[in-house]
Formats: structure tokens, C-alpha cells, sequence
């Protein structure tokens, strides 16, 4: 935390595919909202419906930064908005009632 305070900056961890959100969820109830938040990947949260979109509307006002792309639910495709079937009304609806005001950052691959 001092070092957080003295360069006046945070953490933002990611959700990753396969996590149990137990641990980030420790940390985001041990830490200030200020020092620590999540970067909300919605293509890993996608690939876990359940708990990951709970996880985002639950803590949507700490998220810090996004990687915004699009799958099938199956696996990591990095797909555009739209090419996959992520609900992009639902998530940005609950952004948009978030704290959020950074920019959006797409994590899209070449490939797609």
C-alpha cells in the first residue's frame, strides 16, 4: 500500500478463465477501492457465465480497465462485439451504471 499511495496509482487484476473469484474477492473487500480493482475481461467471463458475469455486476464500480472481445462461450477466441454471443446490451448496460470512465480497450486478435 505505501507504494501504491506514494506513486498514487492501483492494481487492477484480471479475471482469468478457470478462477474461483474467492481470493479476488478477499482482496477486493481487504483493499480500497482506490488502490485495487479488477480489469474485467468479458470474453474470460463469458467462457464462465457462472460466477463470472455475477462477479462483474456485483463489483462493476471497481473495475479499472477492460479487455472487451467477443467468443461462443466454448473458448478464448478474441473475437469483435458481435461475433460471438456475449449479451453486449446486458454488459454495457451494467458498465454504464458502473463508476467506469476510462477509456474502452478492446482486446480483439489479428486473426479475427
Amino acid at each position: 500500500m505505501p507504494v501504491l499511495e506514494k506513486y498514487d496509482t492501483a492494481i487492477a487484476v484480471e479475471n482469468l478463465i478457470g478462477d474461483t473469484w474467492e481470493m479476488l474477492e478477499e482482496l477486493l473487500a481487504t483493499y480500497p477501492a482506490e488502490r485495487f480493482g479488477i480489469t474485467f475481461d468479458a470474453g474470460h467471463s463469458h467462457i464462465y457465465i457462472s460466477p463470472g458475469w455475477e462477479f462483474f455486476c456485483k463489483w462493476k464500480d471497481r473495475v479499472l480497465a477492460l479487455h472487451l472481445h467477443d467468443n461462443d462461450s466454448t473458448e478464448d477466441k478474441h473475437q469483435p462485439p458481435f461475433y460471438g454471443s456475449i449479451d453486449w446490451d446486458a454488459l454495457t448496460k451494467v458498465l454504464a451504471s458502473s463508476t467506469y470512465n476510462a477509456p474502452l480497450s478492446f482486446e480483439i486478435g489479428m486473426r479475427c
